[in-house]
C-alpha cells in the first residue's frame, strides 16, 4: 500500500497536521501554507495516476484552482468547513480493512 503510495499519503499527512482544529484558528498565513502543501500532494498525485485517466484529470483541474489570487476564497472555504480537517485525518489515515463498509 505505501509502497506506490507513501510520497502522496506523506503529502496529505503533512496537510492535516498543518490544519488547524478549530475553523476560528485558520489566518491567511495558514491557509498560504495549506495551499502549497495542497499543490505538493497534486503533484505528488499526478505522478501516480495515469494522464488522461479521471483521477489523474481531477488532480489537474484542482490544481488549476489552486493559485494565489484565490487564497481568500481558500480562507472562506476553510472556514466555513466543519469537517476539512477530518477530511484529510480520514485521508492520511490507515488503509481500510477487509471488513471495512462503504457508506
Amino acid at each position: 500500500y505505501h509502497d506506490k503510495n507513501g510520497r502522496l499519503i506523506n503529502a496529505i499527512k503533512k496537510v492535516s497536521k498543518t490544519l488547524p482544529r478549530s475553523s476560528g484558528e485558520i489566518t491567511e498565513s495558514t491557509v498560504k501554507i495549506v495551499r502549497a502543501m495542497l499543490e505538493d500532494v497534486c503533484k505528488e498525485a499526478a505522478q501516480l495516476f495515469e494522464a488522461g485517466g479521471s483521477l489523474h484529470t481531477m488532480i489537474t483541474e484542482f490544481q488549476s484552482l489552486l493559485k494565489a489570487s484565490n487564497v481568500p476564497h481558500f480562507m472562506k472555504a476553510m472556514r466555513a468547513s466543519s469537517t476539512l480537517r477530518e477530511l484529510f485525518d480520514f485521508l492520511a489515515g490507515p488503509a481500510p480493512s477487509a471488513d471495512f463498509e462503504e457508506l
